[in-house]
Parts: C-alpha cells; sequence; structure tokens
C-alpha cells in the first residue's frame, strides 16, 4: 500500500513538470512525428554533341520492391516464379528479397513503366513500385568512353560523367507535409510545404556525333581487317583544341567482334612513341638555327654509341641527305645526327615544352602522363635514343596535341572535349577555353608542316594520301612489351602501329592520330595498318566540314559531287557566356625509369625504322635495356 502512494505521488510530481515546466517542447516533438519528408531528386542533366544532338538523356522509370512483412505466408515461390519471366531475374534471387529480414527489399531497378504495370496487375500483396530515374543514350554506345557511366544512384563513375558530376547532378528538392499516426494519409489542415528540384546543367561536348560514328567505324573495320586487338582514332580542330571525334575501339578475342571500348585507350594506354618522335629533335634543331629543311647532311649507314649501334632498315652504304629527307624516310642515323648539334640540355626543353611527361589537360580521369627520364638520369646512350622516341612513353593524345602544335604554327593548344555547359532552361552557358603557350616559332612549324608533307607524298606515310588534299604526317611503329615479360623473338611480336599528321597540311583544320593495337596480319607498320585509317576519317572530317580540295593540279571530277558536303557548324552558345577550365584531374603517380638505354639495328621492314619496343602496358615499365622496333 505505501509503494503504491509512492508511486502515485510519483506520477503526479513527472505529471505536473510536463504541464508546468515544459509542455511546448513535448507538444513540438509530436509535430515533428507527424512531419514525413520525402527527398525530391533532381534530373540529371544531357550529355549533347556539338551540334546540339542528344546524346545522353535522363528518363523516368520504375522501381519494383517489396516489404516482405506484407507478403502472404508462404506465397514467396509462387510471386517469384510469376515475377521472373517479367523482370529478367532468376526467380531464386527474386524469393531471396520476398523472404528478406528487412521492410524493404529491391527486386528489380529502374524497369519501363510497361513492365511495372505488368508486375502490379498480378494484384500480390507486398509488392511496390518507386519512381526512379535512368540514363538513357539515343545513339546507343557512341563515344562510350568519352561520355562514361553512372551508377545506380545515378551518380557518374567515369568520362565526362565523372568529370562533370556536379554540374550534371543538379540539386534535390525537399517535401515536408503532416501525415496520420499511420502515415497513409496526408493531414488537410497540417503543414505542408515543397522545394523544388533543379535540374542538372547539360554539357555540351565538341564531339560531332557524325565524325565520331566515322571514326569509330574506320577503326573498327581495319581491327576486323587485320584482326588487331584495338584501335584508337582521335580529331582535334587545330585551333581550338577541340576534340570532334574520339573513337576507342577493341576486339573480342572469343568472338571476333569489335565494340566500343569503355575505356578511353587514347589517354590511358602508354606506348613508345618510335619515329612520331622525330619531330620533337627537328623541331629543336631549326628553332635553335642550327639547321633548316632543305640542310644537307652526310648521313653513314650507321653510327655507335658506346655499345650500341644505330641504322636504318633501307640504308646499307653511306649518303648524303637533306633533313626533309631524313624525316621523308624516317631515318634513324639522320636523326642521331641532329640530335647531336642539338645536344642533351635543349633536347630536354624540347620534349618538356612539347608536352611530354605531363597531362594534355584534357579534363577526364585515369589520365596517363607517360614516363620521361629526367636530364639528371640520362645515360650515355640517351640522346640518341630519345631523339629517336626511345627510351619514354606516352599516350596518343600526348603524341597527337604534339603534331597539333606544329599544324597551329607553334602554339600547344591543350585538348578538350567539353565546349560548354548549359543552365537547365539553357539561357546561359558557361564556355571551356583551352590553355595556349608558345613552343616554337611559326616560321619552325612551317618547315616541319613542310618536311612532314614529303613523308606523306613520296615517304612512309603515302597511304594516308587524301584525293584532293595535301597531308602531312608521320609514320610509327613499335614492338609492344609483354605483360609476361619481354618482347617476343623473330616472327613472334606484338606490334603497335601509329599514323599522326594533319590536312590541309598548308592551312590544316584538323589533327588527327590513328593507333592500331597489336594487328595480328603480315601489315603492322604505321604506314600500312594506320595511315589508310586516317586518310578514311581525314577525307569525311574535310567534307563534312566543308574544307574545298586545294591539292596543286587537282581539277574537280564531273560527277563529283559527293566531293563537297554541307559544314557542319555547330550549335550556337546563347549569352552570356562565361568562361571556365575543364576540370582539374589529380596525374597518377608515375614511377622514375632508370637511364634510358639504346638499342641494337632494327630489322628489315616495309618502312624505315626507327623506334625500339614499347612498354604499351598502361603503367607497365619498359626495361632499360631492349631491342629496337620499327617505324
Amino acid at each position: 500500500m505505501f509503494a503504491t502512494v509512492i508511486g502515485l505521488l510519483g506520477l503526479l510530481v513527472k505529471l505536473a513538470g510536463l504541464q508546468a515546466i515544459s509542455p511546448d517542447r513535448f507538444a513540438e516533438r509530436a509535430k515533428e512525428q507527424r512531419l514525413a519528408v520525402e527527398a525530391l531528386p533532381a534530373v540529371r542533366g544531357a550529355i549533347v554533341d556539338r551540334n546540339g544532338e542528344p546524346l545522353v538523356t535522363t528518363e523516368k522509370r520504375k522501381t519494383i520492391y517489396t516489404d516482405p512483412a506484407n507478403v502472404e505466408p508462404g506465397k514467396a515461390p509462387e510471386i517469384a516464379a510469376a515475377l521472373s519471366p517479367l523482370l529478367g531475374v532468376p526467380a531464386g534471387e527474386l524469393q531471396a528479397g520476398l523472404e528478406a529480414d528487412s521492410n524493404f527489399s529491391y527486386l528489380a531497378r529502374k524497369v519501363d513503366e510497361p513492365t511495372a504495370d505488368a508486375v502490379m496487375a498480378l494484384g500480390y500483396s507486398g509488392i511496390y513500385t518507386l519512381d526512379e530515374r535512368t540514363r538513357l543514350k539515343p545513339a546507343d554506345d557512341l563515344a562510350l568512353s568519352v561520355i562514361g557511366s553512372v551508377d545506380t544512384e545515378n551518380m557518374g563513375i567515369s568520362g565526362v560523367e565523372r568529370a562533370y558530376d556536379t554540374m550534371l547532378s543538379g540539386t534535390p528538392g525537399e517535401s515536408l507535409q503532416d501525415r496520420s499516426l499511420g502515415g497513409d494519409h496526408t493531414i488537410p489542415s497540417g503543414r505542408q510545404a515543397v522545394r523544388p528540384a533543379v535540374p542538372g546543367s547539360t554539357v555540351m561536348l565538341t564531339i560531332d556525333r557524325n565524325l565520331q560514328q566515322v571514326a569509330e567505324r574506320a577503326v573498327a573495320d581495319q581491327i576486323v581487317a587485320l584482326r588487331a586487338a584495338a584501335g584508337i582514332a582521335v580529331v582535334m580542330d587545330r585551333r581550338s583544341g577541340e576534340i570532334v571525334a574520339m573513337a576507342s575501339v577493341a576486339r573480342d578475342a572469343k568472338t571476333d567482334k569489335t565494340y566500343n571500348d569503355a575505356q578511353n585507350r587514347a589517354i590511358t594506354t602508354t606506348y613508345d612513341p618510335g619515329s612520331t618522335m622525330k619531330i620533337v629533335t627537328m623541331s629543336g634543331a631549326i628553332e635553335n638555327g642550327l639547321v633548316n629543311a632543305a640542310t644537307v647532311r652526310h648521313v653513314p649507314a650507321k653510327v655507335d654509341f658506346y655499345e650500341d649501334s644505330f641504322s636504318d632498315d633501307s640504308r646499307y652504304a653511306d649518303e648524303d641527305m637533306t633533313l626533309t629527307d631524313i624525316l621523308a624516310r624516317s631515318s634513324n642515323v639522320g636523326t642521331i645526327g641532329v640530335a647531336q648539334e642539338l645536344g642533351e640540355r635543349r633536347l630536354a626543353e624540347n620534349i618538356e615544352s612539347f608536352g611530354f611527361g605531363a597531362a594534355t589537360g584534357v579534363g577526364l580521369d585515369q589520365e596517363e602522363t607517360g614516363i620521361v627520364p629526367p636530364l639528371e638520369e640520362w645515360s650515355g646512350t640517351s640522346l640518341p635514343t630519345l631523339a629517336i622516341g626511345q627510351g619514354l612513353t606516352a599516350t596518343p593524345l600526348q603524341v597527337l596535341a604534339a603534331y597539333n602544335t606544329i599544324a597551329n604554327d607553334g602554339e600547344y593548344v591543350s585538348p578538350t572535349v567539353v565546349r560548354s555547359v548549359l543552365s537547365p532552361d539553357r539561357e546561359e552557358a558557361t564556355r571551356v577555353v583551352a590553355d595556349h603557350r608558345t613552343v616554337v616559332s611559326p616560321q619552325t612549324a612551317e618547315q616541319v608542316r613542310t618536311m612532314l608533307g614529303a613523308v606523306v607524298s613520296r615517304g612512309t606515310g603515302v597511304r594516308a594520301q587524301v584525293a584532293g588534299y595535301d597531308v602531312a604526317g608521320k609514320t610509327g611503329t613499335a614492338w609492344k612489351f609483354r605483360a609476361g615479360g619481354g618482347y617476343g623473338s623473330t616472327g613472334d611480336r606484338d606490334y603497335v602501329a601509329t599514323f599522326v599528321g594533319f590536312a590541309p597540311a598548308k592551312d590544316p583544320k584538323f589533327s588527327i592520330i590513328v593507333v592500331i593495337d597489336e594487328p595480328r596480319s603480315g601489315v603492322y607498320t604505321g604506314g600500312l595498318a594506320a595511315a589508310p585509317v586516317f586518310s578514311v576519317i581525314a577525307r569525311q572530317a574535310l567534307l563534312r566540314y566543308d574544307i574545298a580540295p586545294s591539292a596543286p593540279g587537282w581539277t574537280q571530277p564531273s560527277n563529283g559531287t559527293n566531293l563537297r558536303a554541307r559544314a557542319a557548324e555547330a550549335a550556337p552558345l546563347p549569352d552570356p557566356v562565361m568562361v571556365m577550365a575543364p576540370p582539374s584531374t589529380a596525374a597518377p603517380a608515375v614511377p622514375t625509369p632508370g637511364p634510358a638505354a639504346g638499342g641494337s639495328a632494327a630489322t628489315t621492314a616495309a618502312e624505315p625504322s626507327s623506334a625500339k619496343p614499347t612498354a604499351a602496358v598502361v603503367g607497365q615499365r619498359a626495361p632499360a635495356t631492349s631491342p629496337p622496333a620499327r617505324t
């Protein structure tokens, strides 16, 4: 009895405290328990090409989920069997979700509305739908490696989707409503407030959807023809640095089918640039007033450095050659002689100024920087090997940017794949502008352009010619370093074939690189495997952008209506236009290689040799000493 009285007194004291001391606090807590807060997801912005054509959009979808507690006991196997053919999910997986020890379990994410309607029409209890959104690609897998992808929560995980994720994502909104105790209906007189979501911005790429398709098809066709492992093609506007096509294609060795690779090989694959590097040596010597395009040099059959010997594939005797001949015939010995005049310090400075060993600034993640040995670690054979593209690695985009510097009167332009970011209402735009810096003088660039023109007109790159146009460029072929080590043996080697150049040669519109990785036929050199693809892509690019044929002696065929095309003008941007730089991406840590070593004489090939084997595996470092390859 006494305990009961004590308990009653305690309850009265507690009640008095609630009423007299803090009644408002508990009233507010009750209100908050009735308040339902619901996130309103923002619609992710679209990705379009330079002409405004859609590449990625966002579409409304339904997600099917279950509350296992509300599933009729014993019905899980029946429900799973009924839903499996509709959702394309194994019945066992569905049954596990229906019997899960939780109050929420996904059965299928982001299905279309007809599928969701068919599921709900079955009338099973405990099955519900949720509104979600998914990314839709009207152009299928076009430019896949550039665009990238998102995860199931629509967050960017690669490519432009990741680099511009913040701008594409928008800002989520919020809905607040007073609901009944069970939460099954809204209280009419209760609180209601909505903060609308702000849709994401539209990202306009520099990519031309039509030219991208041309590049992907041309590379895919050559991969099939040569049974190659993969291929790359990049087309860059020489003045603006805008990349109008960036193809990354691979072949499935089991099915023999090609596909657009999700890996952007143009920036993630490093390889030995080989003979394509010779323009750095030539440009440096011309820029320093040591030689010019017409300078004649006595070129011996071979040259020795310490215990290494360097020679050319197609020459077996001493010969007098102009600098233009040396480049056109891709002479290792002639190039090394020019490098000796240039000297180690100036060669090292030139390699750096052309952008090798540093990220290009394209603004995409996972970009490799390549490996360039610092001058203080050069060995006695570093000068000859680096002069002809040995002892360092680079990405295809780095090589293209270097050639674009020659095309662009000696001014380096950082490449970009994003043209602008448009506000959700598309009334404002933030323009992405490339960085520019001077590498060599316009006079030096003009001489090198002329020399590269000779490579195509009468040298190793004749298959890169385009009817009606002057073309300039350079071939490159390298042995590929194998994952297990080494470069194989005679008759059992892997190659990387390259052609890089620009057109028209005198006043370039586009700089283009084509890389064919591991061609399996007898056609494996840059001049045979890559140059023909360059020709196909360059012709289509010039015609699409209404660049008239201008080669000396060219006359328009009587039925040549297909030689001109309507100019592919980029969609106009609204005012105001602000300026931004591409998003910065942290460059991966790159190990410093040991002293570069020279190689021995290259074996005979259809085109002259200038490059040794290369570590073409991403992040793979070539050994200090290795045999040479051909270019």
